[in-house]
């Protein structure tokens, strides 16, 4: 689910949203449900002189879910020929603290000339990165600086 809400005034203009994504996870591995027979040699083998029998005795199936949910707030100033941008994101991510997961944005766009056709951009994103799977529990942050033009 995603969805984004704007309101313009004027040169301003306030965006807020939300994206929740729900990830259930079920695996299944019945590997060694049957046993496993270890011999020593081929002739142990042969003579039927066990060594180790191993089962697994524990249900094959295994569920995990993982749930996140992100939202924003952004606001844009538009100043002759740039624009400034400001905001905030917020992520609760299952199995993580929900707390200290603010990541501030700055940017600022600058159009020149006449006809815009380029357009010079400067962004200060701090992020944080989902969990990459259900049992880890180790996030990291990453900071970008960016600078790009668009003709």
């Amino acid at each position: 689910m995603l969805d984004t809400l704007s309101y313009s005034q004027g040169p301003s203009t306030w965006k807020f949203g939300i994206d929740a994504k729900f990830h259930p996870f079920r695996t299944y591995n019945a590997d060694n449900f049957g046993g496993t027979y270890t011999f020593a040699s081929l002739a142990a083998y042969e003579a039927h002189q066990l060594e180790l029998f191993t089962i697994r005795s524990r249900r094959p199936v295994a569920h995990v879910s993982s749930e996140r949910l992100r939202m924003f707030t952004q606001y844009e100033r538009k100043i002759g020929s740039a624009s400034l941008f400001a905001g905030v994101r917020h992520e609760f991510q299952s199995g993580m603290s929900r707390f200290g997961n603010l990541a501030p944005r700055l940017a600022l766009a600058f159009a020149p000339g006449k006809e815009h056709r380029t357009v010079v951009r400067i962004a200060a994103v701090c992020s944080m990165t989902a969990r990459p799977h259900p049992f880890s529990n180790n996030p990291s942050v990453t900071t970008e600086f960016k600078l790009s033009s668009t003709f």
